[in-house]
């Protein structure tokens, strides 16, 4: 993309390399380092001037250090006449400090919003804040990404009994979105209450509702030590509940937290990428990691487009890439003469760096003219064509150059084509839910 520079910072650069990746771009030239008495210093190794510069940088690790490194990064750019600096922050840090518990306290989350403003930031782009008056605290655009679909979608490809589980939030906080995936799933919802000795340790929770012989899944924006999902586990089991799994979005997973989850009656305990987790997982096998970058990079690439980002609240945005890959395949068969696989379909894909869910190499010629279960519901598929009389030329298993229209959230319908006696129709309907492809 032209006129578009991505750095990371040091805080996760794997992500960033993700992003990146997704994105078909090079990580711009950084190098940090620390003097000997822990000063930072940033170096922004190429010319930025007239660019849309992103900075990946989570608030993880270090997290005071990598804040600062974030801001430097920032001044740096804008010093150097960047056009625009936007600041990616898949874990926002301090967002726990969102307001006052007792006087005097301060409202950390506000303080970081103010220094991000300050340096020079034009937009910030999140996942799950944890509190959604932050994006208040800000005088500049906020984009705050939610991880609820990618979460649904491994929930239906995981759990095999997910029509028969209950969604529980084990913090009224996070209620009203945990209700909502499980309204999307259109399943059972059970709220827990917890009280708490202080901001990290909790002492108690409640379980509001009936999980009897259900499979319970846990789902919660952030843990840190995990003593409220690992005590709301062994609730919903002395409740009755078959099995437990818990699905997190930012999973800090600091102190006890590793031992808690081995010691725990968990299934799983599914987390995203927004902060690293290759060590835990190492100490832990229970832990499973959900990427988003597919999630950041969309919302980046249409930041740099001024396109509107809303569409990713809802849908995964994979589903772009089955617009890619039927471009793909015309692209295909234009040299081959129809003569297709998966793998022609894979290996280009390859070299546009783009990496495929496995569930969607299905077989195209399936997709053309004939019925084909749905990964997911694993109902019946049929296309829908014309009367032979119509399709003069038409060959089964070839795919002719159609516009590509999306009504309604539907779609692609592949309708029409470039001569009027090619009178065909094809539907390949998307999963409302998901956003993935209904074959």
């Amino acid at each position: 993309m032209p006129n578009m520079k991505i750095f990371s910072g040091s805080s996760h650069q794997d992500l960033s390399q993700k992003i990146a990746d997704r994105l078909g771009l090079e990580l711009g030239k950084v190098v940090t380092k620390k003097f000997s008495n822990q000063e930072t210093c940033v170096e922004i190794g190429e010319g930025v001037r007239g660019e849309d510069v992103y900075i990946v940088q989570s608030g993880c690790g270090e997290i005071s250090d990598n804040l600062m490194e974030l801001l430097i990064m920032i001044n740096a750019c804008k010093i150097a006449s960047a056009s625009r600096v936007t600041a990616v922050i898949p874990c926002f840090p301090y967002a726990r400090q969102d307001k006052k518990e007792k006087s005097p306290a301060p409202i950390s989350a506000k303080l970081v919003a103010d220094m991000l403003r300050v340096e020079g930031a034009d937009r910030i782009i999140t996942v799950d804040l944890q509190a959604s008056q932050i994006q208040g605290f800000f005088d500049v655009p906020v984009d705050n990404l939610y991880a609820a679909p990618a979460v649904l979608q491994w929930i239906r490809e995981s759990v095999s009994e997910w029509r028969d589980c209950t969604i529980v939030s084990p913090d009224a906080g996070g209620a009203k979105t945990v209700a909502s995936i499980a309204d999307r799933l259109n399943v059972h919802f059970a709220p827990v209450h917890r009280g708490r000795k202080k901001a990290d340790e909790v002492d108690r929770v409640v379980l509001v509702g009936d999980v009897k012989d259900r499979v319970a899944i846990l789902v919660d924006d952030m843990a840190d030590t995990c003593g409220t999902i690992c005590l709301a586990a062994d609730k919903l089991l002395s409740a009755g509940d078959s099995r437990v799994y818990a699905v997190l979005t930012h999973g800090i997973l600091s102190g006890p937290a590793i031992s808690r989850i081995n010691s725990a009656c968990f299934e799983a305990v599914v987390v995203t990428n927004t902060i690293p987790q290759e060590d835990k997982t190492k100490h832990c096998s229970k832990i499973q990691v959900i990427d988003i970058s597919a999630i950041l990079a969309e919302a980046i690439r249409r930041t740099h487009n001024g396109e509107s980002v809303s569409c990713l609240f809802s849908h995964v945005p994979l589903f772009i890439y089955l617009f890619i890959l039927i471009f793909i395949y015309f692209m295909i068969v234009t040299e081959s003469d129809g003569n297709v696989s998966d793998d022609d379909v894979a290996l280009v894909a390859a070299e546009m760096k783009m990496k495929l869910p496995d569930s969607w190499m299905f077989e195209w010629r399936k997709a053309a003219h004939k019925s084909a279960p749905c990964v997911h519901c694993k109902q019946e598929v049929h296309c829908h064509c014309a009367p032979a009389d119509t399709l003069a030329g038409c060959r089964p298993g070839v795919l002719r150059r159609h516009p590509l229209p999306l009504p309604g959230g539907w779609g692609p319908h592949l309708q029409g084509g470039w001569e009027s006696s090619f009178v065909r129709r094809m539907e390949v309907p998307i999963c409302k839910g998901d956003g993935g492809p209904h074959l």
